[in-house]
């Protein structure tokens, strides 16, 4: 093995220039898939296409309806839904009058709006039957009106505990979304400029694109949003909230673009920070970043390329690609800056870190790649998008860290500091201090690790990903 080892380092260097071409080239083309991104927010991704659950779910929303909505959620600060102020913000909803067409109503692909103020409630009036809005003009209630308006919801299962509280502190406004499953016909600019006049909350000219479901369901995000925007300046008094399917499908997304634009950088940062204090590099440092941007780039991109979809479990896989390939091109950097230190030069440094560090690395990148490519037996396809994604970019980062990394640094004048030698250093003590209480240290952690998986069995397992408890309730 050390003869291969070996030949393999002088290999790398004396082909360092083609391997550097050839790594670029894969990585740029993978990078040139990222055009494709598009996040998905539909909750049947985690479903396989032919699953028994999925299919009869399907069939049923076919024969009936879709559950798909957006829910408002009123709730008025003078603990009173049946009061003249929070109808009349009701009816500014849900209203179905044509010359006060309800805002709930402008939501993009909207099919039905259900409040107390809509409600179709039919009554007998002589000898004719009636049916219309339960209160087609809140301007004109009296007491005795809402006081005949609450009897009547209350005594409406279809009303308590679904668009109002049972104690009558909190409303809804439920609005009934279909959104396209494949493509839909493109809204025309006349439509799209009508809505947006409805919309002043935002500067911006609303550009939808109803070609995909994602960009639809977004769209329906941004909108309800806008409308709960104008509900607050015009109902100050009456706080409002977003819940339902869209919403909560929708966020999951928006908490995936939050991580990759914020928590990532930062992280970033702070990995920035200790390599350069663990390396003496800022050199070496830049050179792991660029390894760990390749690897997570070419895993994403030939990802991309097979069409696969961009869910919240895949957009993880980053954080696990950068620990790997983090780990991967700080054993090769550390064994170099270490071999220079020790008077070894430039070629001869990288080679025998190569050498060194061969066999370590290809182990940890093979059982971490096969341990994720294990996620294929899962039953949710985004699970085994993640692991395909994780393995690949695993493989990539072995790849870059073994071939482009060692073959960069030969060209780059990496020169290690020459830090005073000390007798004992923080490690070196914490070190001793391990083996001198070896035994202690031992059965303290066992201890502790007996403890702690005691409790393993008080683990519940689901797949709800929200409170269960209903949102109306008392």
């Amino acid at each position: 093995m050390e003869h291969f080892e070996r030949r393999f380092s002088d290999w790398v260097i004396r082909h360092r220039l083609l391997l550097i071409v050839l790594c670029l080239a894969v990585f740029i083309a993978a990078f040139l898939q990222i055009k494709k991104v598009d996040p998905t927010t539909s909750y049947r991704v985690f479903f396989s296409k032919d699953n028994p659950q999925l299919l009869e779910f399907e069939k049923l929303e076919r024969t009936f309806s879709k559950n798909d909505n957006v829910l408002f959620v009123l709730t008025p600060k003078s603990g009173n839904v049946y009061s003249k102020e929070t109808l009349k913000a009701i009816h500014w909803l849900s209203s179905e009058a044509q010359d006060t067409l309800g805002k709930a109503w402008q939501i993009p692909y909207s099919m039905r709006v259900d409040s107390i103020t809509n409600f179709q409630y039919t009554q007998a009036v002589g000898d004719d039957i009636k049916t219309s809005a339960l209160v087609p003009d809140p301007n004109k209630l009296t007491q005795a009106d809402l006081d005949r308006i609450r009897k009547i919801v209350e005594s409406e299962p279809s009303l308590v505990g679904r668009v109002v509280s049972k104690k009558g502190n909190v409303a809804g406004v439920n609005v009934t979304i279909q959104l396209p499953e494949k493509k839909a016909l493109k809204a025309s600019q006349d439509d799209t400029l009508s809505r947006s006049k409805f919309l002043p909350c935002t500067n911006t000219t609303m550009q939808l694109d109803h070609d995909s479901p994602n960009t639809a369901a977004a769209s329906v995000v941004k909108d309800a949003r806008e409308v709960a925007c104008q509900f607050r300046k015009k109902f100050p008094n009456i706080e409002v909230r977003l819940v339902g399917m869209v919403m909560f499908n929708n966020a999951f997304t928006e908490a995936s673009v939050n991580d990759v634009t914020k928590l990532y950088p930062l992280a970033l940062v702070l990995m920035m920070v200790f390599l350069v204090a663990l390396l003496r590099s800022l050199t070496s440092a830049l050179m792991t970043v660029v390894v760990m941007f390749m690897s997570i780039l070419t895993a994403f991109g030939l990802a991309l390329f097979v069409n696969t979809p961009m869910t919240p479990p895949t957009m993880s896989s980053p954080i696990v690609i950068l620990t790997v390939a983090v780990a991967n091109s700080i054993h090769v950097l550390v064994s170099f800056v270490f071999q220079l230190r020790h008077g070894h030069d430039r070629i001869s440094a990288i080679k025998e870190s190569l050498r060194i560090n061969l066999m370590p690395v290809f182990l940890t990148s093979f059982t971490t790649a096969i341990g994720f490519l294990s996620m294929n037996f899962s039953d949710v396809p985004p699970f085994r998008h993640l692991g395909n994604m994780v393995a690949v970019g695993v493989v990539a980062s072995f790849l870059f860290s073994i071939t482009f990394l060692p073959a960069v640094i030969s060209f780059l004048p990496i020169k290690p500091s020459q830090e005073p030698r000390k007798s004992v250093t923080g490690m070196t003590r914490f070190a001793e201090m391990v083996i001198h209480h070896r035994r202690k240290i031992f059965y303290t952690m066992f201890l502790t690790v007996a403890v702690l998986v005691a409790f393993v069995p008080k683990n519940q397992l689901n797949d709800v990903a929200h409170s269960p408890s209903p949102l109306l309730s008392p």
